[in-house]
């Protein structure tokens, strides 16, 4: 199910010639047909989207949907627009806002997970483990008809994967330059990958997760999460990683999803923000423009909550996952910060969810 990059560009140069000549014989139908609907109507003729149940905040391209009235509008889910507004670039993917709460549920250990919560958004992994005792194609097969079935009632999908570590036990792990893989990240089967542009396995690195993010897109998801993205900060990943290696990867990380038609998160890496607090002070390193939401985790219990003021600022909707304590512990603090946090296992295993309800 997997598609090559490389068989994908050489099927879109062979088909080139082809698309340009059938894009040109489409503007000329809806430049007629535009032509000839305002001259009956004496005015332009919206273009409405197709009906997107989950999307029922407010359209910005190429018409207005209907528009939310109130954050406590039980019927109305507010979850940002497909194109403009708050979220990165002019491309057609999900960008959620930060003016608006969203219920989110992150489950990443079991294939399939639950999925009877009433969040807006899911976050479940989207590669599969070479121990469930199914084969790769199986695996994605239940993947994808997870996210059917979400698609189904209304949600928002985050494909999660792993584009800073190996892991040991995935079905593509064979294909990890042992050179590229560095110290352990403390999880079982995991080590740091080099980063560096400058490394001598960029390029097989590069090669691995574009075909990781196509995965994603082939099974369906609306969104990408790229764990592990900040090795450079405090970690020893076994490699001289500095801030500026980390943030190019990362740059390229947004671009090339992008470049597949998915949203993507910044995940944790808070110092490259370009909050007044962040560590890393570069404004080339600052990799908020570059995203289009963000997942800090703990962001409470670290005293780090303010690295992601920049995201909501900017309109981009961001969300906290805490491991321990109470909701009433940390609920109304992510609320007044117009962040959308949530209380869940530390294995992400589905054995415990509790999502702040404070709305705005």
């Amino acid at each position: 199910m997997k598609v090559i990059k490389a068989n994908m560009l050489k099927q879109y140069f062979s088909n080139r010639t082809k698309r340009f000549q059938q894009l040109a014989v489409l503007l000329v139908v809806v430049i007629v047909a535009g032509i000839g609907t305002y001259l009956l109507t004496g005015s332009h003729a919206a273009t409405p989207y197709a009906s997107i149940t989950a999307d029922k905040g407010t359209l910005t391209s190429p018409a207005t949907s209907q528009s939310c009235s109130g954050a406590s509008d039980g019927n109305c889910v507010h979850f940002g627009s497909t194109s403009g507004g708050g979220g990165t670039g002019s491309g057609s993917w999900w960008k959620p806002s930060s003016a608006h709460s969203l219920s989110w549920y992150w489950e990443i250990s079991n294939v399939p997970a639950t999925l009877s919560y009433p969040a807006q958004v899911y976050d479940i992994d989207g590669l599969g483990a070479n121990t469930s005792g199914q084969t790769q194609a199986q695996q994605q097969a239940t993947i994808t008809g997870e996210v059917s079935t979400l698609h189904s009632q209304g949600k928002k999908v985050i494909c999660y994967m792993d584009a800073g570590t190996s892991e040991n036990f995935r079905y593509d792990f064979s294909s990890f330059p042992s050179g590229l893989m560095g110290s352990t990240n403390g999880w079982p089967g995991e080590q740091w990958l080099d980063v560096r542009p400058s490394g001598p396995y960029y390029s097989q690195l590069q090669q691995i997760m574009t075909k990781r993010f196509q995965q994603c897109k082939t099974e369906g998801f609306d969104a990408v999460e790229p764990d592990n993205i900040d090795s450079w900060d405090g970690n020893n990943p076994g490699f001289p990683t500095s801030a500026s290696d980390q943030a190019t990867y990362n740059k390229w990380i947004a671009t090339t999803v992008h470049g597949l038609g998915m949203s993507v998160g910044l995940k944790n890496d808070g110092n490259q923000t370009g909050s007044p607090n962040s560590s890393d002070t570069s404004s080339q390193d600052n990799l908020t423009p570059s995203f289009d939401w963000a997942l800090d985790e703990q962001c409470n219990q670290y005293s780090e909550c303010d690295l992601f003021a920049p995201f909501v600022t900017a309109g981009k909707a961001v969300f906290n996952a805490e491991y321990s304590g109470s909701t009433s512990t940390f609920c109304p603090a992510d609320a007044s910060a117009h962040i959308n946090g949530a209380l869940f296992a530390l294995n992400l295993d589905g054995s415990k969810y509790t999502p702040c309800t404070q709305t705005w």
